[in-house]
């Protein structure tokens, strides 16, 4: 931002004032460090727990003519249950 280093995402959140909604937390994935080839089955998608499941926004709320899609990287219906995921799995 000036400069200044901050050492953790509350101190440059409370310093900027930017970022509020941001979080820093282990999103809790299934294999992330999947590395075969060919796509995966259940890599990368969110354990039960995960701080992303639901946390997600729907990035085109109010912008006519933007499309969050009809579906996440495998195939699922979005949204599912009580909201958007963050990441690529519903």
């Amino acid at each position: 931002m000036d400069g200044t280093d901050y050492t953790t995402l509350a101190s440059y959140q409370s310093a900027s004032g930017q970022d509020a909604q941001s979080f820093f937390t282990d999103p809790m994935l299934n294999s992330p460090s999947y590395h075969t080839v060919g796509r995966p089955v259940s890599a990368f998608t969110l354990l039960p727990g995960s701080p992303a499941l639901g946390a997600g926004a729907n990035v085109c709320n109010g912008i006519s003519g933007c499309s969050m899609g009809s579906q996440d990287f495998w195939g699922n219906p979005l949204p599912a249950g009580a909201g958007y995921n963050i990441g690529a799995w519903q």
